[in-house]
């Protein structure tokens, strides 16, 4: 048994290499300086989604005590939650998510296939991955830059609050750009990573037989 057991935030074990769990990642030996990079930007994603989160609890809160007690709905609480900290918790919060391994993955039948057919998918889905980002980048980027261009902004005297829709609009971009090097980090290291060796599978779940006891 190693401190793995005990403790999985300290010690997992990839196919390349070992592999040490952080908040916002992995940290591992192979590649370091790329770790950092990764590590960087998925923390940097993680505490804006977080603060969105915060900040929808918070208005939703003074909303509910501005309406009962004073009988003054704030009004503009919807429209702000809808265009800035729902888009905001998303796309940020997706890039996190991604670095850290927290989306939903079926690593039961992925661990019982061969190590070949393993290293295939796990490039074809950072490849994948890396155009989603790429096409949501570009798109968000023209909706966001048309935005600036025509001068949107909602009229004096509406219920959303007088804020340039670019600015809004650009959360998208941004999240996807900095999800798209996550990506493209990883199809980089299974690349280049040697045939028999997952490079980016950090942990590797239950199936995988760890070789030190």
């Amino acid at each position: 048994m190693n401190d793995a057991d005990h403790n999985p935030m300290l010690l997992r074990l990839n196919r390349s290499g070992k592999a040490r769990r952080t908040s916002f990642g992995y940290e591992t030996d192979d590649h370091p300086r790329l770790d950092r990079v990764e590590n960087v930007i998925s923390y940097t994603a993680g505490v804006t989604a977080g603060l969105a989160l915060v900040l929808m609890v918070l208005i939703t809160c003074i909303e509910v005590f501005s309406r009962a007690v004073f009988g003054q709905p704030l009004g503009w609480n919807v429209s702000f939650t809808e265009r800035y900290l729902l888009v905001g918790s998303a796309f940020f919060g997706i890039v996190t998510a991604y670095r850290t391994g927290a989306h939903v993955a079926v690593t039961s039948v992925f661990g019982m296939l061969p190590l070949r057919v393993q290293k295939t998918l796990q490039i074809m889905t950072h490849a994948m991955v890396s155009v989603i980002f790429a096409l949501l980048f570009w798109y968000g980027l023209q909706a966001a830059l048309n935005a600036a261009a025509t001068g949107e902004i909602p009229p004096k005297g509406a219920t959303e609050l007088p804020i340039p829709e670019w600015i809004w609009r650009a959360f998208i971009p941004l999240g996807s750009i900095m999800g798209m090097t996550i990506a493209v980090v990883d199809l980089y290291r299974e690349i280049t990573a040697p045939w028999g060796v997952l490079a980016t599978d950090y942990d590797p779940g239950d199936n995988f037989k760890e070789d030190e006891e």
